[in-house]
């Protein structure tokens, strides 16, 4: 069985919408980092799940950004800044 290329994979978690939402939150982080100069964190954690006794395997993403404050204010993906308290720190 050959290998299927892994961009070929990610095309069809959640239907194509995780590549969506990844050009989205990559997006907003470069952003901020071009604006604050400090480094930004985008993470893509893929789980693996078998499906009854075949060979099938469902995959579920969970993506995690950390995009850079610039003193107290956050970029949002819209470049507008907007305050953020310190106990909102994500």
């Amino acid at each position: 069985m050959p290998i299927r290329p892994f961009i070929d994979t990610l095309r069809h978690v959640e239907g194509g919408q995780l590549l969506d939402e990844l050009a989205e939150q990559q997006q907003a982080i470069i952003q901020a980092v071009q604006h604050t100069h400090k480094k930004g964190v985008l993470t893509i954690t893929l789980n693996y799940t078998p499906e009854g006794a075949g060979a099938q395997v469902s995959i579920e993403a969970d993506i995690k950004a950390k995009t850079p404050m610039l003193s107290g204010y956050i970029l949002t993906q819209f470049e507008h800044l907007r305050y953020m308290e310190a106990e909102e720190e994500s």
